[in-house]
């Protein structure tokens, strides 16, 4: 786990706000679910056999036998909410989205600790292949939006009810001659989650599985095979390119049909930026009435580290003006305008300097603040009524009305953002 500093802290807050604004625009509304949760839960719902449960949730013991877990992902407590507080009892859709810290204590990989952040969306009352594609267009915008760009759209169809488990058959059955070539972790999978084995990033496995599995594109059951060659035709005409990946299946056991990624070259075997699919039979699982749904998560360190902006080391004051006051009485006349500076709905970052420094010395601070604009007021511009504006990047310098602290906060940003 690490502390956020500076920059990197409003990076990540930043991206936050913005992928929520995004999911506000499609409908989506916010929902924020407690750290903790019974462990029970995430046992019901990703699956005992499921390596979050059996290896990387943070647990504690509290009275008797009641276990409490830090939520290792978010779905899962997201369907608890909507079940408990009864949200989809008078509606037909409900659009709900996140963002918050997740918890999982496994090797720490790239842009992976083992307290991370995730960003995500839920689509409940839907199970047509539209609102998939609807979902998978909004993770796509939702990169673009923060200047992830070279990534690539994975789809798959892991099946259903019906038609999965004669494949986890004949994937049994193909593999286990071949069981001691198996690393560690797949041998287990092979009794407890097979469909897991398809996941593995050992290369041995890998190129096991390339060679003696069966693709499960090729035994999903009819309604299955429908609804994935539509959403490929849904995407196709979003603009989203995909491409069709039969080793894809996620971690989790509540997923079923629709599964897709997003990855990117840049960050090595752990690649996955963007992650989802649809979990039909979930929300009955966890005790409401059956309904369908689907969702994503992406993982903001991931992005931060695509965006250079992961372990962003600066952590000193950042301004955009700096007001330099040489003496008490230029202090006295720009305190006023300091307090109503920030307080403007402009969003400019105001610094006030100190009267008892050199002016020098404070202009050195105001280059290190990365200050753009330095306002400067001594006895010259007390006898005129008037404030220097210094422009840092031109040199270029103004005189501002002091009459009104409404004047000059119009000239202040007039000033501004004509320069910048």
């Amino acid at each position: 786990m690490k502390d956020y500093l500076g920059y990197e802290s409003e990076e990540l807050t930043d991206l936050s706000n913005r992928g929520l604004e995004l999911f506000a625009r499609a409908g989506f509304r916010q929902i924020r679910t407690p750290l903790l949760e019974e462990a029970e839960l995430f046992d019901r719902s990703l699956g005992s056999g499921s390596e979050v449960v059996n290896k990387q949730m943070y647990t504690v013991q509290q009275g008797g036998d009641r276990l409490i877990a830090l939520r290792p992902e978010n779905t899962a407590g997201v369907v608890r909410a909507v079940n408990e507080n009864r949200l989809l009892s008078n509606r037909s859709q409900l659009k709900l989205c996140y963002a918050g810290p997740m918890f999982r204590h496994e090797r720490p990989q790239s842009g992976r600790l083992r307290q991370f952040h995730q960003l995500g969306l839920e689509l409940f009352g839907r199970s047509d292949p539209l609102a998939d594609a609807e979902v998978i267009w909004l993770g796509q915008q939702l990169l673009q939006q923060l200047r992830i760009d070279n990534t690539k759209l994975l789809i798959n169809s892991i099946g259903c009810t019906e038609c999965r488990p004669d494949y986890i058959e004949k994937l049994i059955d193909a593999v286990e001659p071949a069981a001691e070539k198996l690393c560690q972790d797949c041998q287990q999978r092979l009794s407890t989650n097979p469909l897991r084995l398809l996941d593995c990033k050992n290369s041995c496995c890998q190129e096991l599985y390339s060679d003696v599995a069966p693709s499960i594109v090729d035994h999903i059951c009819d309604g299955c095979r429908k609804h994935l060659e539509q959403l490929q035709e849904y995407l196709a005409l979003l603009g989203v390119e995909s491409f069709l990946t039969a080793s894809l299946v996620r971690g989790l056991d509540y997923y079923n049909r629709t599964t897709f990624e997003f990855v990117s070259g840049d960050l090595g075997q752990q690649d996955a930026v963007l992650a989802g699919g649809r979990y039909d039979g979930l929300v009955e699982q966890l005790g409401g009435e059956a309904c369908p749904a689907i969702g994503f998560s992406a993982g903001l360190e991931r992005i931060m580290l695509l965006r250079s902006s992961y372990n962003d080391p600066r952590v000193d004051v950042a301004v955009d003006c700096y007001f330099l006051p040489i003496g008490k009485q230029a202090l006295y006349k720009i305190l006023p305008l300091v307090a109503a500076s920030r307080s403007d709905s402009s969003g400019l970052r105001v610094e006030l300097g100190n009267p008892e420094k050199t002016v020098k010395s404070q202009l050195r601070r105001a280059n290190r603040y990365g200050a753009r604009a330095v306002l400067i007021c001594g006895e010259q511009e007390l006898d005129k009524g008037l404030i220097t504006y210094k422009d840092m990047a031109s040199g270029e310098q103004t005189a501002l009305d002091l009459t009104t602290q409404k004047k000059f906060a119009e000239q202040l940003k007039r000033l501004y953002f004509k320069f910048n």
